[in-house]
């Protein structure tokens, strides 16, 4: 099968390339129009960089990564395999499926001379009946008929594994995540907006987000920093861009692990990217301080726009435990204070920086009871969610 990929170019989205793909192998090849225009770019720096050659692609079952970033995750596949009259049958046609709703610009289609239309959110739609129909989806059953094709455009492209839809709200393009009733033991909506709101006092580059109901229950709504103006970015994730798909515990060793903090960090300064060291060791120590172990390399991404920058920081949830998802430091993913200092050089920083960084972090994660307070999250819950701070914040 061969797919074209569009990507945006001065204003509008043009061919960048294309994949030939064949039963889990992928090769990739820029569009020589693409490489003839001056203001090109590389979709991808690292494994896909400006060049007129083949590059195959053997893991992540033959799809680029950039490729697959904007493409449906657990959640969104949960939702065509059940609702779609017929689903996607290979990854191919997973990453078709998008239709411009998925994360960044980034789209495949079957022609190179045309992008099929992006189906937009459905404006008639109410938050009400999105959350009902994700909740119905969530707990095994399914939603009426007239929401099918809907739930599909507005939460399959979707990353992540909890329910989600894309909506606009009062004019802002956001995504609207819900709760799972029968799953979670805490209202996450707004425990996630309490911790994105302490990442900001932290000094971190942290997603705009507010929390409002449905049915009773609480929905948090993330402004998509995948947009500006409406118009999407093109986006890269960490994930990607390291090209880690599995990792072993030896990879979460700094400093030579693929899947530690000093390796996105270090892939940031190879991208010209100012201050990444900095900014990720911060948002390293937040994730410390506050209990948000759920850090992985997908959770963490880049975008472009005239030039490479880090992307905000977002889905920061204080759910707990003794370990972070990726490697912080040379005791690899321990979530210890002595593991996160081990490794303040690999982000161009002296102990006393490293230090006064993770101080910041301890002392913004102090104010969680008083942000959970804030949103009126149940005193039960609350202090369930305490547990999870480090010592030194609690």
């Amino acid at each position: 099968m061969r797919l074209y990929l569009w990507a945006p170019l001065g204003g509008e989205m043009k061919v960048a390339a294309r994949l030939d793909w064949d039963r889990d192998v992928g090769s990739v090849r820029y569009a020589p129009s693409w490489l003839e225009a001056p203001d090109a770019y590389a979709l991808d720096p690292l494994n896909l960089p400006l060049g007129d050659e083949d590059r195959l692609i053997e893991q992540n079952r033959g799809i680029p990564g950039v490729l697959s970033d904007a493409g449906p995750d657990r959640w969104g596949r949960r939702l065509m395999e059940r609702l779609s009259s017929r689903p996607p049958r290979n990854e191919a046609e997973w990453v078709l499926a998008t239709a411009g709703a998925g994360t960044g610009a980034i789209r495949a289609s079957l022609s190179r001379s045309a992008l099929p239309p992006v189906q937009p959110v459905y404006p008639q739609v109410t938050l009400e009946q999105i959350e009902e129909a994700s909740r119905q989806v969530a707990e095994g059953g399914f939603p009426p008929p007239p929401m099918y094709e809907i739930l599909c455009v507005q939460s399959g492209a979707l990353g992540g594994a909890r329910p989600k839809a894309a909506m606009l709200i009062d004019g802002r393009q956001v995504i609207a995540k819900f709760q799972q009733p029968q799953q979670d033991t805490v209202d996450v909506p707004r425990l996630e907006a309490a911790c994105l709101a302490l990442a900001k006092r932290a000094g971190i580059d942290a997603v705009e987000a507010s929390v409002t109901s449905a049915h009773g229950r609480s929905v948090l709504l993330v402004d998509r920093f995948d947009r500006r103006g409406g118009v999407p970015l093109h986006y890269l994730s960490a994930r990607s861009l390291l090209a880690v798909y599995r990792a072993s515990e030896l990879d979460t060793v700094s400093p030579g692990g693929r899947a530690t903090y000093a390796a996105i960090a270090a892939a940031a300064r190879r991208m010209g990217i100012e201050g990444a060291g900095a900014e990720l060791f911060r948002r390293m120590a937040f994730n410390y301080a506050i209990g948000n172990t759920d850090d992985h390399l997908q959770n963490h991404g880049f975008l472009y726009d005239e030039g490479w920058r880090l992307a905000p920081a977002f889905d920061i949830v204080a759910i707990g435990g003794e370990s972070l998802a990726i490697g912080a430091g040379r005791q690899g993913r321990a979530r210890t204070r002595e593991n996160l200092l081990s490794g303040a050089g690999d982000f161009g920083l002296r102990a006393s920086e490293a230090d006064a960084i993770l101080e910041q972090a301890i002392t913004a994660a102090r104010g969680l009871g008083d942000e959970l307070d804030r949103l009126a999250m149940p005193a039960g819950e609350r202090a369930q969610v305490l547990r999870h701070l480090c010592d030194e914040a609690r």
